[in-house]
Order: C-alpha cells, then sequence, then structure tokens
C-alpha cells in the first residue's frame, strides 16, 4: 500500500504543470537606487516578483492565475504619452527585449520598444545599477492614435531571438484615454 501512494504522488508530481520563474520583471515601485523616485510612473505588473515563461501572451499555468488573467487597469495614461518603464533583471544573459502592447484583448500586439542583445548600448535605456539584480528604466511613447479602456501592456525577455520559446513575461493591464 504505502509503493502504490508513493507511486501516486510521484506520478502528480510529474504530471503537475511548472511554472518558469523567469529573468526579468516589470517593477511595482521604482528602483533601490532610482535617482528621482518621484517621478515613477511604470505600468505594476500583474503580480510582483513573478516572472511567467512560455506561455502567451503573458505566462502563467496553461492559461489559469496569476499572470495569465487579465484584470482591472492598474493605472491610466493619455494617448502619445511617454511613460518611463521599469525594470528588473535578476540574471544577466544576452538576448532580446520587447515593449509592446494590446487593445484587443491581447490578439494582436503593437511594438513599442525592442532591444537587440545589449541592454546597455541602446540610446533612451539607462540602467539604474550595475550588480544583480540589474535596474533599468526606458522611455517608451504609447500611439497617439490608441484609446482602450483595458490595455495589456507587456515586457518580455527572450534569451534568443523574441518568440523563440525562451521567454519570460511580465504583463500590466492599463487604459488609455
Amino acid at each position: 500500500m504505502q509503493k502504490l501512494f508513493k507511486n501516486l504522488f510521484l506520478l502528480i508530481l510529474i504530471s503537475v504543470p511548472v511554472i518558469g520563474w523567469g529573468h526579468a520583471t516589470l517593477l511595482e515601485s521604482p528602483a533601490p537606487d532610482d535617482p528621482n523616485p518621484e517621478a515613477f510612473n511604470s505600468p505594476p505588473p500583474r503580480v510582483e516578483n513573478v516572472r511567467m515563461k512560455d506561455i502567451l501572451p503573458c505566462g502563467g499555468l496553461r492559461g489559469t492565475p496569476p499572470a495569465s488573467i487579465k484584470g482591472e487597469p492598474a493605472k491610466t495614461y493619455n494617448k502619445g504619452e511617454t511613460v518611463r518603464v521599469h525594470w528588473k533583471e535578476t540574471t544577466d544573459h544576452s538576448g532580446e527585449w520587447r515593449i509592446d502592447i494590446s487593445a484587443d484583448y491581447e490578439k494582436s500586439w503593437h511594438t513599442l520598444l525592442l532591444i537587440k542583445d545589449g541592454v546597455d548600448e541602446v540610446e533612451g535605456v539607462s540602467a539604474l545599477s550595475e550588480e544583480e539584480p540589474k535596474y533599468y528604466w526606458a522611455d517608451v511613447t504609447l500611439p497617439a492614435g490608441l484609446v482602450c479602456e483595458n490595455c495589456t501592456f507587456r515586457f518580455t525577455q527572450s534569451m534568443g531571438p523574441i518568440d523563440d520559446g525562451n521567454d519570460y513575461y511580465s504583463c500590466s493591464d492599463i487604459t488609455i484615454q
């Protein structure tokens, strides 16, 4: 009987989907070394300190909570507004970064910023720290013609080209007026 329970436990353990903890996430609050914390206006992540891997569009456990479920907008911006996006990188490696937005419940995406291998060399992207975890910010401009009550703002880090299967997501729900 004990062997049966042991085998059943092992079967359940290997059948449960695994969360892929990523290497970067949007920040809920200013980075520790932010020289201008009162100007912080970054879209907050759906879930702080959870970087979800591989399940589109925002990570999660095959479409279940926490990060894959769309919520109420956490912040409101104006169309055409420049937003200073803050993120934390916990593991430094090569790859690509993308910031994009969806106004149609995550069916299509508009890229706001794409960084290919070398965050420190991209104009408009600044590192707030040099040691891990590294904190960064970049100014992105929201589309001038886009108005939506519940957009999805997504930050993606990939360890290769974006959409190669090694992607980590951090999403925020926002309003653009």
